[in-house]
């Protein structure tokens, strides 16, 4: 697709090959089956005489990720986690009986999407996008927002049957050679170490940063924010992992507290309208604020409003 817009291979060379065009832009994409899945290679140039900068240019990866209906839902996938870095790309899909299908793409992808229902509660399916117009993500390659006149790039896109995740991340570190990184926490308490487990086939060497830009070198977490930790191997790959350092637990509930008050939830036709009133109530429990906590607690004013909002819910059961 360019620019959201669907683009339909226009002619079918081999049963397992199609081209795409658009303006001066060709494309092919080739479709193999390999020993533990199946692959795309995909071939995009640009013929024309100017540099092409699409807002964005991708591939819709194929998978019906949409789940309707139980317990046909079962047996569908679902896009768990999609991961942009520098260099590379890789995701995991799994459905609900156990499966789990890894993707890997040793090129850089500037981003991905997934294609929402108009309600926003399911995914119709998802797109890597090979071209999308900055910002992104410091993490994201910075090179991909443009395809320059007579430019070919070509991305290859394994899909990988993996038993469970600490299985995908292997198979990641071993068999494609991808610096992996994880953590038993990645929200920490000021004074906690950062201790990231990474898994890499190769040399690596590794760049702590502070919220403050600094490079640490005790993994020591002494400022509040976000750290940003780069692991990169010996052959050029790079991935990123954030870890963060969390204000006491009083700092945060006192300030839901300022937001209930300042906002005063209103009945609607969902529950969620009135989660504000739990860090309201905590907040109270644990740090007594008497002028605040007087203002929570008035809350019998919006019991016929609530039952007014029962009554309208009622009105789109059906729907």
């Amino acid at each position: 697709s360019v620019n959201n817009e669907k683009i339909e291979a226009e002619k079918i060379i081999k049963s397992n090959q199609y081209l795409f065009s658009f303006e001066n832009i060709k494309a092919c994409l080739n479709f193999q089956y390999t020993e533990n899945g199946f692959r795309y290679t995909v071939k995009i140039q640009n013929e024309g005489n100017e540099d092409f900068a699409p807002e964005t240019l991708g591939l819709d990866i194929g998978i019906d990720t949409c789940m309707c209906t139980y317990p046909e839902w079962n047996d569908i996938y679902f896009p768990t986690f999609f991961r942009c870095e520098k260099t590379h790309f890789y995701g995991l899909l799994k459905k609900p009986n156990g499966e789990t299908l890894g993707i890997c793409c040793k090129q850089p992808i500037a981003s991905y999407s997934h294609n929402f229902n108009s309600s926003g509660h399911r995914i119709y399916n998802s797109q890597l996008d090979f071209l999308n117009c900055p910002p992104l993500p410091k993490h994201h390659p910075l090179n991909c927002h443009i395809l320059k006149a007579k430019e070919a790039r070509e991305y290859v896109i394994d899909f990988f049957a993996c038993s469970d995740d600490e299985n995908w991340r292997e198979i990641l570190a071993q068999t494609y050679g991808l610096p992996m990184i994880n953590a038993e926490k990645f929200t920490l308490e000021k004074g906690e170490y950062i201790r990231p487990v990474i898994s890499s086939n190769k040399e690596y060497k590794t760049t702590l940063i502070s919220p403050s830009g600094k490079e640490i070198k005790d993994f020591l977490a002494k400022d509040y924010g976000l750290y940003s930790l780069e692991v990169q191997t010996a052959d050029g790959f790079s991935s990123t992992a954030y870890f963060y350092c969390r204000k006491p637990f009083e700092w945060y509930l006192k300030n839901a507290r300022e937001e209930v008050v300042d906002k005063m939830p209103h009945a609607t036709t969902h529950c969620e309208s009135w989660y504000g009133f739990f860090s309201g109530f905590l907040a109270a429990q644990h740090y007594p604020d008497t002028e605040k906590d007087e203002i929570i607690n008035s809350v019998a004013p919006l019991r016929e409003e609530l039952k007014c909002s029962v009554a309208n819910a009622k009105k789109y059961e059906h729907l």
